[in-house]
């Protein structure tokens, strides 16, 4: 066991780097702290209140999901692996420890995911580690680096999964990444009602498209809308809900849409 990464971790720790919880969490890495990561993004959340660092398209995905998902109370992304475990844990296993050649690095798992059990009241976690295809674990080294993070995690009594980004649906996942923008835009609750009431006789007709709507318009208040804007909006905030896993929003009518009964920003 390396004294350096130890200190780095207790130090980064004491600092706050991979700790708090909910909107108070920092991760391990940031964007700006990475230099060698060509794919890099911040993305603002609403929902779970700050910016989460992001270092492939993949993770990019992994999060549009995670942040649609109401049983997620929590992400914490870029989390760090106490080096006194993934230490011991290279020691069990006859491993070199990884960034061995400079003194030890602290490892990280892409996400850790909080749910809230409704059964018993209690916060489950579970890890998750985003790769794109099989190749990117074929690597000796790699898949060495993720049995050593499987173990950790199994010790830590959370469940661990690998997630291939290449087979997540693209359908899902093209339909979130154009809802984000407006997802993340805050309104009040008072203007959503009404803009639901509003729209609530276009519900049905499967002629029509969302696009087909730009050029006219609906007043909420001093503010005016088209209704395609109206509908994207809608859909956004959960308002209105469609197959959303399986149909292209700009592929549907508005018969395949329906309202539900309340408001949830």
């Amino acid at each position: 066991m390396t004294k350096k990464c130890i200190e780095d971790y207790e130090n980064g720790i004491k600092s706050g780097r991979g700790s708090g919880r909910f909107e108070h969490y920092t991760p391990w890495l940031t964007v700006r702290g990475v230099k060698s990561c060509a794919v890099k993004s911040r993305l603002y959340s609403l929902r779970f209140n700050r910016i989460f660092h992001l270092f492939s398209h993949g993770e990019v995905l992994a999060f549009y999901q995670y942040d649609w998902d109401d049983s997620i109370i929590e992400v914490r992304e870029q989390f760090p692996l106490d080096p006194n475990i993934t230490y011991q844990i290279c020691k069990e296993l006859k491993l070199l420890h990884p960034g061995f050649t400079h003194g030890g690095s602290v490892m990280t798992t892409d996400f850790v995911l909080t749910r809230r059990s409704k059964e018993i009241g209690e916060e489950l976690y579970s890890a998750v580690q985003i790769k794109h295809d099989e190749d990117d674990i074929r690597n000796p080294r790699t898949y060495s680096k993720l049995e050593i993070e499987h173990q950790y995690w199994q010790k830590k009594g959370h469940p661990w999964k690998i997630c291939l980004s290449k087979f997540f649906n693209p359908t899902f996942s093209t339909n979130l990444e154009f809802f984000y923008h407006l997802r993340n835009t805050p309104y009040k609750i008072s203007f959503l009602k009404t803009l639901k009431h509003k729209m609530r006789t276009f519900l049905g007709d499967d002629s029509i498209r969302p696009r087909d709507l730009h050029n006219r318009t609906v007043k909420i208040g001093e503010t005016s809308l088209n209704l395609a804007m109206a509908i994207n909006i809608l859909c956004a905030k959960k308002l209105w809900l469609f197959d959303i896993k399986n149909k292209l929003y700009h592929k549907c009518t508005l018969a395949d849409f329906t309202e539900v009964t309340h408001v949830n920003e």
